[in-house]
């Protein structure tokens, strides 16, 4: 009985080190995207404002980076380049900002579009994930291993986009007016749901918008929509600016 209780109580405190451990971890990780999210507000995020970035743009190339990061790691251990140890800690701290981004940055910039952002980029993480998992399973070695591997992530990415084009696509986007008249000059932000990049746009202003207007522009995919959408029309004026 003695011994029985030795080794219950030194379990529960093994136990209870390891997740006062795990707990300072996560406060000091938390701590740690505190004090960038300041420096980022203070010394980063100006530099990009004047250069004409917005911060949705902004937003999203962080997380474009960081997904790539954690997609990278993942792949170069799938394939034997990377060893799990220092994969784990590399995915664990890009993963982890991800995160991090997705729910607060990201929830507090986009709004009503958020939850499409917030799947497309977590579904990102998730296919990274499988990946990996797919490429442990048993049972075929050697380059054939690396041949299935491939193969299943073509799938599971043409499927997941097919998915969010299905749920979430549509054919306009948002634009500021620039420069005004029967072509006017737009500028649109990364937008996911239209497929549109960040840039300046020569559209037909058929609404008559004018300069500093926040007007709603219809899209135009080309060709498997590689290049991405290219705004041509603008429909309305949404919002006077």
């Amino acid at each position: 009985m003695q011994k029985l209780e030795k080794i219950g109580k030194y379990t529960l405190n093994t136990l209870d080190r390891i997740y006062y451990h795990i707990v300072g971890v996560i406060i000091k990780i938390i701590l740690l995207f505190r004090m960038l999210g300041t420096f980022e507000r203070k010394k980063i995020l100006p530099i990009f404002e004047r250069r004409g970035v917005s911060i949705k743009d902004y937003t999203i190339l962080k997380l474009q980076i960081s997904s790539l990061i954690f997609f990278l790691v993942i792949a170069a251990s799938a394939f034997g380049f990377l060893s799990y140890s220092k994969a784990l800690v590399l995915s664990v701290i890009s993963g982890s900002y991800s995160l991090y981004a997705i729910f607060t940055q990201l929830k507090i910039n986009f709004g009503k579009d958020y939850h499409a952002y917030r799947d497309f980029f977590l579904g990102y993480l998730a296919i990274s994930i499988l990946i990996l998992i797919f490429s442990r399973l048993p049972g075929v070695e050697g380059h054939k291993r690396y041949i299935y591997t491939i193969l299943f992530s073509l799938i599971i990415a043409v499927a997941f986009s097919a998915f969010l084009k299905k749920r979430y696509g549509r054919n306009y986007t948002y634009g500021e007016v620039m420069e005004s008249g029967n072509v006017a000059i737009v500028k649109s932000s990364y937008d996911l749901l239209s497929g549109v990049k960040p840039g300046l746009f020569p559209v037909v202003n058929t609404a008559k918008a004018k300069k500093g207007d926040r007007v709603k522009v219809r899209v135009e995919s080309g060709f498997l929509n590689l290049r991405g959408s290219k705004p041509v029309e603008i429909l309305e004026v949404a919002k006077k600016g």
